[in-house]
């Protein structure tokens, strides 16, 4: 399983690299997705819930991403990458 962070997820149609998206989680500032990627793996889609974010979330987004995108943690769902919406 791997975790996708993304800029922003405005709808689900926001999501064209995925399929079977299931809301886990929506928040104030964050929502998180279980989708299934092009390849049929399982991920978690993480996103800005507004749909024009403040900078302070797209960094906290990013920096969560820098501080584990290397890391092998047991247990853990290892990071694949960070995408925002220009990305496609």
């Amino acid at each position: 399983m791997g975790v996708v962070w993304r800029g922003h997820n405005g709808s689900m149609a926001k999501f064209p690299h995925f399929s079977a998206v299931e809301v886990l989680r929506v928040g104030q500032r964050f929502s998180v997705y279980r989708a299934l990627s092009r390849d049929n793996e399982p991920v978690i889609l993480k996103t800005t819930t507004d749909k024009h974010p403040h900078m302070r979330d797209v960094r906290s987004l990013q920096r969560t991403y820098e501080l584990l995108k290397d890391r092998a943690i047991p247990g853990m769902v290892q990071v694949e990458a960070f995408e925002s919406e220009a990305d496609g």
